[in-house]
């Protein structure tokens, strides 16, 4: 019997729904033609009492059969079958978890119950995975009504205004006012067909810098902030997500000021002067 009794045997029961007491107990009844409690005791090593009240639990999950005699025995049904009944009931309950889980996501996403809850709090989040921050970023999109402002390297424009463009498009079309700072790209072939389209738009603005952007940082409707806080690595990007209204008042500002200096009023190219202000002041 103690080959029926290994480690493996039981937890393979346990990852079908057991407790490791009812799993012990089932593998040595099924052992046994039919056994009395004392028996089953014996020979699953487990405490009599503890046998006493697993019994019913497993009659009633269709495991064990009780035998009318005196006194009472048992008889488990075989292995073959009651492992089948477990992957069975395994199964409902998978299928009833999906299904309560559907109904709370549902809920979650109705805007009835969006109302019910407080005003958000300011806060700060970080995101480590570049699908998620993109996946944000998208949603902010979706979901922005007055402005989307931003500064980034041109790896990280390119990639964003390619796989985004429709959102970009149907943002444009509801008014929203999207401005771009962005590393001019060294080759013009670079510049993806979308951007041409979306400059078309008078609601779309892109102004290029030489210099290395200073930060990856997108404003949304100045309500919500996103600013990456960590070189890209593999498919890893620190990035801190914040409503606070002094956070969001210190990048709106930083923005405004560079935008304004990207720009043709004195004569000059656009990215000389952006490099100006953002280049380190020499040490004496």
């Amino acid at each position: 019997m103690p080959w029926l009794l290994q480690d493996e045997y039981v937890q393979s029961l346990m990852d079908l729904g057991l407790t490791l007491v009812q799993a012990k107990a089932y593998l040595a009844l099924s052992r046994l033609d039919n056994a009395t409690i004392k028996t089953i005791s014996k020979a699953s090593n487990l405490a009599r009492q503890d046998v006493y009240r697993i019994m019913p639990i497993l009659q009633k999950i269709g495991l064990v059969e009780q035998i009318i005699t005196t006194p009472t025995k048992y008889k488990a049904i075989p292995i073959k079958n009651g492992i089948s009944s477990l992957l069975q009931h395994r199964a409902r309950e998978q299928a009833e978890l999906q299904k309560k889980t559907a109904e709370l996501l549902n809920n979650l996403q109705d805007d009835n119950f969006k109302t019910l809850l407080p005003e958000e709090a300011p806060q700060f989040v970080i995101t480590s995975e570049l699908s998620l921050l993109f996946k944000k970023l998208m949603n902010g999109t979706r979901a922005s009504q007055i402005s989307i402002d931003s500064v980034g390297t041109w790896e990280s424009f390119e990639g964003v205004v390619s796989n985004g463009f429709q959102d970009f498009k149907k943002a444009l079309k509801r008014g929203v006012r999207i401005r771009s700072i962005t590393e001019k790209p060294s080759n013009e072939k670079q510049i993806p067909s979308c951007l041409g389209t979306l400059r078309k738009h008078h609601l779309y603005e892109v102004r290029f810098i030489s210099a290395p952007a200073p930060v990856t940082m997108v404003i949304l409707d100045k309500k919500e902030m996103n600013i990456c806080i960590s070189n890209p690595d593999g498919r890893a990007m620190s990035s801190l997500w914040s409503n606070n209204p002094v956070i969001l008042e210190l990048a709106t500002n930083y923005f405004e000021e560079i935008w304004s200096k990207v720009s043709r009023d004195k004569g000059e190219e656009p990215e000389t002067v952006v490099h100006q202000i953002i280049s380190p002041v020499p040490k004496n």
